[in-house]
Parts: structure tokens; sequence; C-alpha cells
């Protein structure tokens, strides 16, 4: 991965746990907070304004694979 130039991102436990009802709040589907990380990690970028370290700017489309179904639905 890092020949690659992989970049990688850390969330913190909040973090991960607010993950699934943020997206719960906008219509999105139902996970648990494993399933979210990459969401997770996402926000994180964002709110830290971030994403050009990632090569991501206001142009950017990003395609975000929730991993994991509610298990308490």
């Amino acid at each position: 991965l890092r020949r690659c130039g992989a970049q990688v991102v850390t969330v913190s436990e909040e973090d991960l746990l607010a993950a699934p009802r943020v997206l719960r709040e906008g219509q999105g589907p139902g996970t648990t907070p494993s399933g979210a990380a990459g969401f997770a990690g996402l926000c994180r970028i964002l709110r830290d304004k971030d994403g050009s370290r990632f090569g991501l700017d206001a142009t950017s489309r990003v395609l975000l694979v929730i991993t994991e179904a509610d298990l308490e639905a």
C-alpha cells in the first residue's frame, strides 16, 4: 500500500460511535460503528479541512461503502 501512495486517517471512538447516528439522521443506511468507519474517516477529513492531503477538493466525488447492517434494526 505504501508503494501505491495510500493515505491513512485515524478516528476516535467518539467519531466511530457518532457515525451511524449521523448517517441515520441524513436518511442513510442503518449500520454499526465498524460498518461506518469509512464514513467516520471522511467526516474527520472534512471537519479538519484536510481534503487536499487526500486529493479531495470541492469537485471531488466520493464512493463510500457501508459494510454492515444495523444489528439492532
